[in-house]
C-alpha cells in the first residue's frame, strides 16, 4: 500500500517515518511502547505547530500520538 502522507497546519505535505526516517506505509506492522504489534492504517500531520499529529492503528483504528511508535511527521 502507499505511503502515509497529510498536510500539515501551513498545507505542506508531510510523510509518516520511523525512527531511521523511512517511510511508513499504510498496512505496516509497527511495535508500539509497550512491544505490542499493531497495524498503522492511517494518520493527520500536526494541526499548529505545538501538535505531534495523530497516527491511526490497531483493530479500531484509533488515533494514538505518533510517539508511541516511536514514529514522526517529516
Amino acid at each position: 500500500m502507499g505511503k502515509i502522507t497529510s498536510e500539515n497546519y501551513d498545507g505542506k505535505l508531510m510523510v509518516l517515518v520511523d525512527k531511521y526516517g523511512k517511510p511508513v506505509h499504510k498496512g505496516d506492522k509497527v511495535k508500539n511502547f509497550r512491544g505490542e504489534i499493531e497495524t498503522i492504517w492511517d494518520g493527520q500531520a500536526p494541526h499548529k505547530p505545538s501538535s505531534t499529529g495523530r497516527v491511526y492503528a490497531g483493530p479500531h483504528k484509533a488515533g494514538v500520538f505518533p510517539g508511541a511508535f516511536n514514529l514522526k511527521w517529516e
